[in-house]
């Protein structure tokens, strides 16, 4: 046991002039189990600064809960819009379509 506090790598950054959609900066930290027989978990880190637009996404492997830690996110999905601030959580079930556009 180590009385040092471990964290995450530090999330990455978008570069200046740079732009970024919430998909284009997902970065793959850890995973495990097996898609196929739809067990396990993948953590991903994001940032993003810009909207995705007319775009969307379609998760088929499971649940996406997404943690914003800075800026606003607008989520559009079949369902309708939802606002998502910092310290609040989302949760986007496997098989829903959804865009997400930033607030910068």
């Amino acid at each position: 046991m180590t009385p040092n506090q471990l964290r995450w790598k530090a999330i990455p950054s978008v570069k200046t002039g740079s732009s970024v959609t919430f998909i284009e900066g997902l970065t793959s930290l850890m995973g495990a189990g097996e898609p196929s027989l739809k067990q396990g978990i993948s953590i991903y880190a994001y940032s993003a600064n810009a909207s995705m637009g007319k775009s969307a996404f379609y998760n088929s492997d499971g649940d996406f809960l997404i943690v914003p830690h800075a800026g606003v996110m607008k989520v559009r999905t079949l369902n309708g819009l939802l606002t998502v601030k910092p310290h609040e959580i989302l949760v986007i079930p496997r098989g829903i379509t959804f865009s997400i556009d930033v607030e910068t």
